[in-house]
Protein backbone atom coordinates (compact mmCIF):
# COMPACT_ATOMS: atom_id res chain seq x y z
CA UNK A 1 0.00 0.00 0.00
CA UNK A 2 1.92 3.41 -1.03
CA UNK A 3 2.26 5.78 1.99
CA UNK A 4 0.23 9.00 2.48
CA UNK A 5 1.63 11.65 1.85
CA UNK A 6 0.98 14.88 4.29
CA UNK A 7 -1.00 17.65 2.47
CA UNK A 8 1.76 20.16 3.74
CA UNK A 9 4.21 18.56 2.05
CA UNK A 10 2.15 18.03 -1.16
CA UNK A 11 1.24 21.43 -0.92
CA UNK A 12 4.64 23.25 -0.07
CA UNK A 13 6.13 23.05 -3.57
CA UNK A 14 3.00 24.77 -4.30
CA UNK A 15 2.54 27.43 -2.00
CA UNK A 16 6.05 28.15 -1.30
CA UNK A 17 6.41 29.85 -4.73
CA UNK A 18 3.43 31.77 -3.79
CA UNK A 19 4.24 32.60 -0.50
CA UNK A 20 7.53 33.57 -0.72
CA UNK A 21 7.70 37.18 -1.77
CA UNK A 22 5.34 37.59 1.19
CA UNK A 23 8.38 36.51 3.35
CA UNK A 24 10.85 38.40 1.25
CA UNK A 25 8.71 41.52 1.81
CA UNK A 26 8.64 40.82 5.74
CA UNK A 27 12.09 40.83 5.81
CA UNK A 28 12.56 44.39 4.54
CA UNK A 29 12.43 47.34 5.94
CA UNK A 30 12.65 50.97 5.57
CA UNK A 31 15.54 53.27 6.66
CA UNK A 32 15.05 56.50 8.75
CA UNK A 33 16.77 57.71 5.51
CA UNK A 34 13.72 56.30 3.83
CA UNK A 35 15.89 53.86 1.83
CA UNK A 36 15.09 50.18 1.54
CA UNK A 37 17.65 47.33 3.35
CA UNK A 38 17.41 43.72 3.56
CA UNK A 39 16.61 42.29 6.65
CA UNK A 40 15.85 44.61 9.77
CA UNK A 41 19.33 46.10 10.52
CA UNK A 42 18.38 49.52 9.77
CA UNK A 43 15.14 49.65 12.50
CA UNK A 44 14.46 48.01 14.95
CA UNK A 45 10.39 46.41 15.69
CA UNK A 46 8.49 47.27 18.78
CA UNK A 47 6.70 44.59 20.73
CA UNK A 48 4.10 45.73 22.53
CA UNK A 49 3.24 42.26 24.53
CA UNK A 50 5.92 40.39 26.07
CA UNK A 51 6.33 37.06 25.30
CA UNK A 52 4.82 35.24 28.20
CA UNK A 53 1.56 37.62 28.35
CA UNK A 54 1.10 36.47 24.14
CA UNK A 55 2.23 32.89 24.55
CA UNK A 56 -0.34 31.99 27.77
CA UNK A 57 -3.25 32.49 25.67
CA UNK A 58 -2.95 29.21 23.78
CA UNK A 59 -6.18 27.60 21.20
CA UNK A 60 -7.06 24.51 20.17
CA UNK A 61 -4.72 22.41 18.59
CA UNK A 62 -5.49 22.45 14.31
CA UNK A 63 -6.43 25.88 14.99
CA UNK A 64 -4.48 29.03 13.38
CA UNK A 65 -2.85 31.65 15.77
CA UNK A 66 -0.21 32.14 17.58
CA UNK A 67 0.95 28.83 19.64
CA UNK A 68 4.36 28.78 21.22
CA UNK A 69 6.56 26.36 20.94
CA UNK A 70 9.03 27.37 23.83
CA UNK A 71 11.77 25.68 22.13
CA UNK A 72 13.12 25.07 19.26
CA UNK A 73 13.46 21.23 20.01
CA UNK A 74 9.71 21.67 20.92
CA UNK A 75 8.95 23.32 18.00
CA UNK A 76 10.35 20.41 15.52
CA UNK A 77 7.97 18.02 16.96
CA UNK A 78 5.23 20.50 17.05
CA UNK A 79 1.97 19.04 15.92
CA UNK A 80 -0.30 22.08 16.73
CA UNK A 81 -0.79 23.07 13.19
CA UNK A 82 -1.08 19.42 12.04
CA UNK A 83 -4.77 18.66 10.16
CA UNK A 84 -5.17 21.61 8.19
CA UNK A 85 -3.88 23.32 4.95
CA UNK A 86 -1.39 24.94 6.87
CA UNK A 87 2.09 25.35 5.45
CA UNK A 88 5.30 25.20 7.93
CA UNK A 89 8.77 26.55 6.82
CA UNK A 90 11.59 27.12 8.70
CA UNK A 91 14.80 29.20 8.21
CA UNK A 92 18.52 30.09 9.17
CA UNK A 93 18.41 34.05 10.81
CA UNK A 94 22.17 33.22 11.91
CA UNK A 95 21.75 33.82 15.81
CA UNK A 96 17.94 32.98 15.52
CA UNK A 97 16.21 30.13 13.53
CA UNK A 98 12.92 30.88 12.24
CA UNK A 99 9.50 28.88 12.23
CA UNK A 100 7.40 30.33 9.53
CA UNK A 101 4.02 28.73 10.13
CA UNK A 102 1.63 30.11 6.71
CA UNK A 103 -1.92 29.57 7.05
CA UNK A 104 -2.69 30.57 3.02
CA UNK A 105 -1.95 34.18 3.11
CA UNK A 106 -1.34 34.84 6.71
CA UNK A 107 1.07 33.53 8.73
CA UNK A 108 3.04 33.60 12.32
CA UNK A 109 6.95 33.61 12.50
CA UNK A 110 8.73 32.07 15.84
CA UNK A 111 12.07 33.24 15.87
CA UNK A 112 14.31 31.39 18.21
CA UNK A 113 17.89 31.72 19.52
CA UNK A 114 20.50 29.73 18.13
CA UNK A 115 22.85 29.08 21.22
CA UNK A 116 20.40 28.39 23.95
CA UNK A 117 17.18 26.86 21.71
CA UNK A 118 14.87 29.63 23.81
CA UNK A 119 12.01 31.11 21.68
CA UNK A 120 12.51 34.87 21.48
CA UNK A 121 9.86 36.40 19.64
CA UNK A 122 6.65 36.14 17.35
CA UNK A 123 5.63 38.18 14.65
CA UNK A 124 2.39 37.49 12.89
CA UNK A 125 1.92 38.84 9.22
CA UNK A 126 -1.77 39.21 8.14
CA UNK A 127 -4.15 39.60 4.92
CA UNK A 128 -2.63 42.96 4.35
CA UNK A 129 0.79 41.76 4.15
CA UNK A 130 2.05 43.87 6.77
CA UNK A 131 4.14 42.18 9.78
CA UNK A 132 3.93 43.20 13.18
CA UNK A 133 5.70 41.75 16.62
CA UNK A 134 3.09 39.92 18.98
CA UNK A 135 5.44 39.27 21.00
CA UNK A 136 8.60 39.30 22.63
CA UNK A 137 11.05 41.70 23.89
CA UNK A 138 10.08 45.67 23.90
CA UNK A 139 12.81 46.10 21.20
CA UNK A 140 13.34 43.37 18.67
CA UNK A 141 15.54 43.84 15.78
CA UNK A 142 13.96 41.31 13.24
CA UNK A 143 17.22 39.26 11.86
CA UNK A 144 17.51 38.74 8.35
CA UNK A 145 16.98 34.85 7.08
CA UNK A 146 18.05 32.76 4.64
CA UNK A 147 15.25 31.42 2.17
CA UNK A 148 12.87 28.94 4.30
CA UNK A 149 12.81 25.47 3.78
CA UNK A 150 9.58 23.17 3.80
CA UNK A 151 9.21 21.51 7.14
CA UNK A 152 7.00 19.00 8.28
CA UNK A 153 6.41 17.54 11.55
CA UNK A 154 3.10 16.21 11.36
CA UNK A 155 2.74 12.58 11.24
CA UNK A 156 1.46 10.79 7.68
CA UNK A 157 -1.86 10.79 9.62
CA UNK A 158 -1.75 14.64 9.67
CA UNK A 159 -2.19 14.27 13.67
CA UNK A 160 -5.05 13.14 13.58
CA UNK A 161 -4.64 9.71 15.36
Amino acid sequence: MPRAVPLAQRLAPVLLPLTLPLWIAACTSTSSSGGTTSGTTATSTTCPKLLAAECSAGEAPGTFGISCASTWTQALADTHYCGGAITELQADCGTYLARIVINVDVANTYYYDRASGALVAVFGTGYDGNTTCEGGPPIFPAPTCATPQPFDPCPLDGGAG
